[in-house]
C-alpha cells in the first residue's frame, strides 16, 4: 500500500494519505515507541545552513538502498514509512521529496554553529539593571506615601494614580512593543525603553512646586511606564537568544526578578532616604479643640474656656472623674480626724481618704500619700475597671502622678492586687526589677494579662494615660506621646475575685503602702485616640496655646521643607542611575550573538501576526495567562500600596517598608532557586507552581487574620506570613514565563510573554482602580490577594503541560514502520538522543554511531 503526504492538518499534526485516500494523523505514530533502524549503509547526517540564525530546512540526499524518511515536526523526528511516495511536502518541515529507492534527510552543521558567549553575562547585567531601575522608579512614591501626602497635600487617590500609570500604559502599548521586539529586535526595543525611562525620571525632577509637581511627576511616571513592556516581557526573549538550554530558565529568572529587586530595594531606599512625618505631633490651638472622641468630645469654646469646670469640658464624656480639688469631712465624728470623703463627679460613688494631705497640684489641688495612708474610691465589681473582660469598647484611665522612690515594690493605683490572676488593672513600680524611673502598667482579665513598662521619672509631675481593648491591646501615653504599645498578652489562671475596690496608694488585697501624689483622675469606658491623649495632656499641663501655635507652625514648616528636599534628592539619584544605563545600552547591546546558543534558538518562529492569531485561540496559553495575571497582578498592586494598606492597622511606613523588602527578597531568592532547579530537572514546572500557590494561600490567609486581630497579632507573626507569601508568589514569575513559552513554541517569545504580562498589568490596574473608590478602605486588599491564590489552585491542577522547546533541545524521537505492509517488524526498537544545550557535530556523530550499532546488534 503506497502512502503519500499532503498539506492537510489534523489538529496540529501532519496527515498521511493512503491509496484509498484514508487520512491517518502522524501523531498516531508517536504513540508507538518502536523503530525499524535503517540499514548500516544509510548515512544520516545533521546539517545547518551557513548562517546559523537562518531557520533550518530539510535537505534531500539519495542512496541505492530502499529505506525510509524521517521528518522533524513539532520537536520530534517521526519516521515515515517508505514505498512509492509521490511528490509532496512534509508539513512544518518545508522539505519536498520524490520517489526513490532510498531517501533520508540530512542537516548540515559544524562544531561552531552552537556556542554560548561570555558577553552574555554583560547583556544580562545591563538588561537586569534596566528592569531594576524601571521598577524602582515606578515604586518611588508608594513606600513613602505618608510623607509624600503630607508634603504635597495629596491623598490616597493621587498615590494610587501614580502607582497605576505603569500598568495602565502597559495595557495600551504592549502590542506595539511585542511587535517591536519581534520585528525590530531586542536592541532597538531596549534602547527606546531606557530612553523613555531617562526622560520620565528627568521630568520628575523639574520642580517641587506643589501646584505643578503632580502634573510633572504624573507625566514622568507615564513615560517610565512606557518602558514596562520591554523590561517585563523581554526576559524569555533574551535568555533564548543568548543562553544555552541549561542556563535558560535561570537567565529568565534573573532578568525578570531584577525588577522585583528594584521594588524590594525601593521599600528600603525610600523610607531610609525620606524620613517619616506625623502632622499630628504638631497640634495647634484650633487642632486641639477640634478633636472628636468616639462619642462627643470638645468644641473649641469649651476646650479653651477655663471658667467652665473640666468635668463639663475636657472630661465631659468620662464615666468617672475625680478632680482631687474637693474633699469633705464626715458629717458625724469618726475614730480618726484624718478621714475624709471624695466624690466621683460622674456618679454617686464616694471614696474614702485615709491619712492623705491636700496640697497644690497640677491643676488646683492634689492628694498626697506619704506611705502611711491610702485612698479607696469604691467598689467597682462587674464594671470595666473591676472586670475588663466585660468592656466591649475597651477602657481608658488618665491621671497625673508624682512619686517617691522606695526600696520595695509599691502599688500606685488599680483594681487588681498583687496576684496577676486577679481581674482589673494595676500600676506599680519595682525599682530592683524595672529601675528607678520606670513604672509597670498591667491589665488583667482573669484569663490573660497585658503588661508593659514605661519611663516615668520620679519626683516629677507626669501625665499618664493608658487605653486597653482585647483587640488593640495596651497603649500607654506619657505627657501626650505614645510611650508603649503592647498587643501581646500572657495567659493566666483565674481565681475567685473578692477584691474589686479601686484603691490609690496600695494594692487592694495587701496593706503595702506607697508614697505618691495624684491629680486629675478620669476613666472612660472606651479607647481614646492618640490625638485625644495629646489634647488631654495639653489642656491640663497649662500650655500657652498662643506661643505654642507660633512655635508649632514654624517647626512644621521646617520639617515639611526638609522632607521635600529628601524626596527630590531621591528622584535625582534615580535619574542619575537611569542616565548611566541609557549610555550603556546605546554604546553596546546587540540583538543576539554571532551564533545561536542552542538548537531551539536557531529554529524558525512564527511571524508576529500569525503567532498573535494562534495565541488568541490557544487554550493552554489562556489558562496560564489568567492564572498568572490574576495572582501576580493583584500581588503587584497589593505590594505597591503595602504602606497604605498597613497604615490602617497602625503599622508605620518604615515597618511596612521592611515587610515589603523582606517579602520581595524572599520571592527573588525563590525565583532564582526554582529556576535553577527547573534547568537541571526540566518538565516539572507545574508541580513547582502548585506547591508555591499552596504556600502563598496559607501565608496570605495568615496575614489577613493577623491584621484583623482575629488571631493574636504580633510582629513575630506578621513578618513570616508576608515573607512566605512573597517567596511563593514572586517565585512563580520565571516559572510561568518558561512554561508559557514552552507550551506556545514555536510562537515568538516576545509575543507570548507580551500578552502574558499584559493580562498581569490589567489585573494590577483593576486592583488599583478599586482603591480609588471613596470610602472603600483597605481591609479588602488582603482578602482579595488570598482569594486569587487559593482560587487558581484547582485550575492549575487540571492544566496539561507540554514542553516544545525542551523536546527540540533535549531529545529527538524516531519511529519507523515496515515499508511493505505497514506492520511493525519483529525487531522493535526505540532510541532517544539526549543532546546537551549546545549541539555539536560530535554529539550528532555519537547519536548516529549508536543508531547503527543498535541495528547491527539486533537489539
Amino acid at each position: 500500500m503506497n502512502k503519500n503526504f499532503a498539506d492537510t492538518e489534523h489538529g496540529d499534526f501532519p496527515m498521511v494519505f493512503s491509496d484509498d485516500e484514508e487520512a491517518v494523523p502522524m501523531e498516531e505514530a508517536r504513540e508507538q515507541d518502536f523503530l525499524q533502524v535503517p540499514s548500516s549503509e544509510t548515512p544520516m547526517n545533521v546539517e545547518l545552513n551557513e548562517d546559523p540564525w537562518t531557520p533550518m530546512t530539510a535537505k534531500r540526499r539519495h542512496s541505492d538502498a530502499g529505506s525510509s524518511l524521517a521528518a522533524i515536526s513539532n520537536g520530534h523526528v517521526d519516521y515515515i514509512p517508505n514505498g512509492d511516495i509521490p511528490n509532496g511536502e512534509i508539513l512544518n518541515g518545508n522539505a519536498s521529496f520524490h520517489e526513490k529507492e532510498k531517501i533520508d534527510i540530512a542537516y548540515e552543521t559544524n562544531e561552531g554553529n552552537f556556542r554560548p558567549y561570555k558577553r552574555r553575562f554583560y547583556i544580562l547585567l545591563v538588561f537586569s539593571l534596566s528592569a531594576f531601575g524601571q521598577y524602582c522608579a515606578w515604586n518611588a512614591f508608594g513606600p513613602i506615601s505618608g510623607t509624600v501626602k503630607a508634603v504635597f497635600g495629596w491623598g490616597n487617590a493621587e498615590i494610587a494614580l501614580l502607582a497605576s500609570l505603569d500598568p495602565i500604559t502597559y495595557l495600551f502599548t504592549m502590542i506595539f512593543f511585542s511587535w517591536m521586539m519581534d520585528v525590530k529586535g531586542l536592541r532597538v526595543s531596549l534602547v527606546l525603553s531606557v530612553f523613555l525611562m531617562f526622560v520620565g525620571t528627568g521630568l520628575r525632577c523639574v520642580t517641587s512646586d506643589h501646584d505643578v509637581a503632580l502634573w510633572t511627576m504624573t507625566a514622568g511616571q507615564f513615560l517610565n511606564g512606557l518602558a514596562g513592556p520591554v523590561t517585563q516581557a523581554a526576559p524569555p526573549l533574551l535568555s533564548s537568544a543568548w543562553f544555552p538550554r541549561s542556563e535558560r530558565t535561570t537567565a529568565t529568572a534573573v532578568a525578570s526578578l531584577c525588577g522585583s529587586l528594584g521594588v524590594a530595594l525601593s521599600f528600603v531606599i525610600g523610607p531610609n532616604m525620606v524620613g517619616g512625618i506625623d502632622l499630628d505631633s504638631f497640634p495647634t490651638q484650633s487642632e486641639f479643640s477640634q478633636l472628636t472622641s468616639n462619642y462627643s468630645f470638645l468644641s473649641q469654646n469649651l476646650y479653651l474656656n477655663k471658667t467652665i469646670p473640666l468635668s463639663e469640658t475636657l472630661y465631659k464624656d468620662a464615666n468617672h472623674y475625680w478632680s482631687m480639688d474637693d474633699i469633705s469631712k464626715p458629717s458625724t465624728p469618726t475614730f480618726s480626724d484624718k478621714l475624709y470623703y471624695i466624690q466621683d463627679a460622674k456618679s454617686d460613688l464616694r471614696g474614702i481618704l485615709h491619712r492623705t494631705t491636700h496640697i497644690s497640684g497640677q491643676i488646683d489641688k492634689a492628694l498626697e500619700l506619704s506611705g502611711n495612708g491610702f485612698i479607696d474610691l469604691g467598689n467597682f465589681i462587674n464594671t470595666c475597671l473591676g472586670k475588663p473582660s466585660v468592656c466591649d469598647n475597651g477602657m481608658t484611665v488618665s491621671f497625673w502622678l508624682k512619686y517617691k522612690l522606695l526600696d520595695r515594690r509599691q502599688y500606685f493605683l488599680g483594681t487588681s492586687g498583687s496576684d496577676i490572676r486577679q481581674p482589673g488593672f494595676v500600676i506599680y513600680q519595682d525599682m530592683y526589677i524595672n529601675g528607678s524611673n520606670y513604672i509597670a502598667v498591667s491589665v488583667r482579665t482573669g484569663e490573660a494579662a497585658w503588661t508593659t513598662h514605661v519611663t516615668v521619672p520620679w519626683d516629677t509631675w507626669t501625665h499618664v494615660l493608658f487605653s486597653w481593648s482585647p483587640r488593640d491591646g495596651l497603649t500607654v501615653h506619657t505627657n501626650g506621646t505614645v510611650a508603649s504599645r503592647s498587643k501581646e498578652f500572657s495567659p493566666t489562671g483565674s481565681i475567685q475575685n473578692s477584691h474589686t475596690s479601686f484603691t490609690l496608694g496600695r494594692a487592694n488585697n495587701e496593706p503595702i503602702l506607697s508614697r505618691a501624689t495624684y491629680d486629675e483622675l478620669a476613666v472612660w469606658y472606651l479607647v481614646l485616640t492618640d490625638k485625644e491623649a495629646m489634647a488631654i495632656y495639653a489642656r491640663t499641663s497649662g500650655i500657652d496655646f498662643e506661643a505654642l501655635d507660633a512655635k508649632t507652625i514654624q517647626a512644621k514648616e521646617d520639617l515639611l521643607q526638609e522632607r521635600e528636599d529628601e524626596i527630590m534628592r531621591l528622584l535625582y539619584i534615580e535619574f542619575g542611575v537611569i542616565a548611566v544605563l541609557f549610555v550603556c545600552t546605546v554604546l553596546y547591546f546587540p540583538d543576539k550573538p554571532p551564533t545561536p546558543p542552542s538548537l531551539s534558538s536557531a529554529s524558525e518562529r512564527e511571524d508576529f501576526s500569525e503567532g498573535f492569531k494562534q495565541l488568541l485561540r490557544h487554550k493552554q496559553f489562556w489558562t496560564l495567562t489568567m492564572i498568572y495575571g490574576i495572582t501576580t497582578g493583584i500581588y503587584s498592586g497589593w505590594g505597591a500600596l503595602l504602606a497604605l494598606n498597613l497604615e490602617g492597622f497602625n503599622i508605620g511606613q518604615n515597618q511596612a517598608g521592611w515587610i515589603g523588602f523582606y517579602a520581595t527578597i524572599a520571592g527573588i531568592g525563590a525565583g532564582v532557586l526554582l529556576a535553577r532547579f527547573s534547568d537541571f530537572f526540566g518538565g516539572r514546572i507545574k508541580r513547582l507552581l502548585l506547591f508555591l500557590f499552596f504556600c502563598s494561600s496559607i501565608s496570605f490567609l495568615w496575614f489577613s487574620l493577623l491584621c484583623l486581630r482575629i488571631i493574636p497579632f504580633s510582629e513575630a507573626s506578621l513578618y513570616p506570613s508576608s515573607i512566605i507569601g512573597g517567596f511563593s508568589i514572586s517565585g512563580t514569575i520565571p516559572l510561568f514565563y518558561e512554561l508559557t513559552v514552552e507550551c506556545t513554541y514555536p510562537i515568538s517569545e516576545g509575543v507570548t510573554t507580551g500578552i502574558l504580562t499584559l493580562i498581569n498589568n490589567f489585573w494590577t490596574v483593576l486592583f488599583l482602580l478599586v482603591v480609588m473608590i471613596p470610602g472603600i478602605g483597605t481591609v479588602w486588599m488582603n482578602w482579595a490577594l488570598f482569594a486569587s491564590c487559593a482560587g487558581c489552585i484547582p485550575i492549575l491542577v487540571m492544566f496539561k503541560e507540554r514542553y516544545g522547546r525542551l523536546v527540540v533541545d533535549q531529545g529527538i524521537e524516531v519511529k519507523v514502520t515496515n515499508a511493505s505492509d505497514g506492520e511493525l517488524q519483529d525487531d522493535k526498537f526505540k532510541t532517544r538522543s539526549i543532546f546537551s544545550s549546545t549541539l555539536s557535530m560530535a554529539g550528532v556523530d555519537q547519536f548516529m554511531d549508536r543508531l547503527h550499532k543498535s541495528k547491527e546488534s539486533k537489539l
